[in-house]
């Protein structure tokens, strides 16, 4: 089960966490979410947020840029 909440609603996604593991399901989260999970005693396994996943260096040039 996929989680990612503001900060204001963790609280709440921590205990549906818990619950949810405890039935079964594997608990993936976003950084500040899995850490709040983690802190509850869940297993969950850090994922990252779509558009912020790194990319390989060999990739990270700007076109007109050489890398060296």
């Amino acid at each position: 089960m996929f989680i990612s909440v503001t900060d204001s609603d963790k609280p709440s996604a921590t205990q549906l966490a818990a619950s949810l593991h405890d039935i079964g399901f594997r608990i993936l989260a976003t950084g500040g979410t899995a850490q709040a999970i983690r802190r509850m005693g869940v297993p969950v396994e850090r994922i990252m947020k779509l558009g912020r996943a790194r990319r390989p260096s060999s990739t990270a040039s700007s076109p007109g840029m050489s890398i060296s």
